[in-house]
């Protein structure tokens, strides 16, 4: 009769030991909290021997003290007690293998020089053996420890020493990784709060802008254009009481009166310009039709005006927003397109209104203009004054086939 025996038992651990590893890995992968990740990972370590029970701490850097992470099967009074010990030459397994940065085993914690301060709590535990792994980061920064007790004096086995310094590395990258993790999204909240602040500060700034516009067109309006208008009164009586004077001098003071008038039209000009007070008087289509009749004789340029059911009524800023980009749109067509007819377009539509401002002139690259950063500050304010009311902004252009900036703002925002 002849009979075979085969131990099992170092298969089945390596199964286990494959099977925690992976899944640990999963769970790094799918971005779970450190916690659970270093749970499964003592969890994994607890099953491959009866008696066995990890815990894992974690290294303040700053106070040099160990936190309590993980010890699912450590009695939980012990691991409140052992939350925040310092760590040091004599300070336990884990507070000397994280002072050493190298492997801790004590065979006997009621003997062991190392557990004299805490030979008490290893008494009431009945934790009588305690082997601590440091963990390490990928620069070999000490993160933490990784330990395993055991109830009674026990010296590991070589593969027991192998598993916890394999078990230690798997909980260095993940710490590695959930800090660079953490450190990334922080950085990204950081960068999206100051880009918040710089567009608030911006809104500010048009705001502030427009209001200051708004006092110099009043002061130009209500102040210097009627002392003006008084000025040429008076120039007019002087030339009627110099009818009869020599022709050079009647001819002086008519070019007088005239660079008044002159003078006085190009300051009601300019206070249109600044503050747009017609748009709170006749509404926007009339004020975006009227700038575009005085925009073509100044300019030279034949814009074409449109609307189609656009709202009579629009809130001031709204109204305001699309102006600007308006004049703006047509300033960039004069400075960079070399077109000589521009076209305007309204549009009303569920719920939006849409503005677009054509060109059929040289064109450019949007995103070449973009990565180069030579895009100008006209583009940029536009877009952001659209941004200010919740609108959407876009403009479309090739080289040689014109360009188009498209507004389009939700009403109900």
């Amino acid at each position: 009769l002849t009979g075979t025996d085969t131990d099992i038992t170092d298969r089945k651990r390596a199964e286990l030991l494959q099977a925690g590893q992976k899944r640990v890995l999963e769970l790094l992968a799918e971005g779970k909290g450190l916690k659970a990740i270093l749970e499964k990972l003592t969890r994994t370590l607890d099953e491959q021997e009866t008696g066995l029970r990890s815990s894992i701490l974690l290294l303040d850097p700053v106070e040099k003290q160990l936190r309590s992470l993980s010890a699912p099967h450590l009695p939980e009074e012990y691991t409140r007690a052992i939350d925040g010990i310092s760590i040091g030459p004599k300070a336990g397994s884990c507070g000397t293998a994280a002072h050493r940065g190298t492997r801790v085993v004590v065979t006997d914690t009621f003997t062991d020089p190392l557990w004299e301060d805490f030979r008490d709590l290893a008494r009431r535990f009945q934790l009588r053996a305690c082997w601590s792994q440091p963990i390490l980061s990928q620069s070999g920064e000490v993160l933490g420890t990784l330990a395993v007790y055991h109830d009674r004096p026990y010296h590991p086995q070589p593969f027991e020493l192998a598993l916890v310094e394999h078990a230690a590395s798997l909980a260095g990258v993940a710490i590695d990784r959930t800090r660079a993790n953490t450190a990334l999204l922080e950085s990204e909240a950081a960068l999206r709060q100051s880009r918040q602040k710089l567009r608030d500060l911006t809104g500010q700034l048009l705001t502030a802008q427009e209001e200051e516009r708004r006092r110099l067109a009043r002061d130009l309006h209500d102040d210097l254009t009627q002392r003006l208008a008084v000025l040429a009164i008076e120039a007019g009586k002087l030339e009627k009481r110099l009818a009869s004077s020599p022709a050079p001098v009647l001819k002086t003071v008519q070019e007088m009166r005239e660079n008044i008038v002159s003078l006085s039209e190009d300051i009601h000009r300019m206070s249109r310009q600044l503050h747009p007070s017609i748009i709170e008087d006749l509404g926007l289509v009339d004020a975006v039709a009227s700038e575009c009749v005085r925009f073509s004789e100044r300019e030279g340029i034949r814009i074409r005006f449109s609307h189609e059911e656009f709202p009579e009524k629009l809130p001031r800023d709204v109204a305001l927003c699309i102006y600007r980009v308006i004049q703006e749109g047509l300033r960039n067509v004069v400075k960079h397109s070399g077109a000589k007819k521009a076209e305007v377009n309204l549009q009303g539509e569920n719920g939006n209104v849409l503005v677009r401002i054509r060109d059929s002139g040289l064109g450019f690259d949007p995103a070449g203009l973009r990565d180069t950063g030579k895009a100008g500050l006209g583009l940029a304010s536009m877009e952001e004054r659209v941004r200010l009311v919740e609108g959407k902004f876009r403009v479309a252009s090739r080289p040689g086939k014109g360009t188009t900036v498209e507004v389009r703002i939700p009403l109900e925002k």
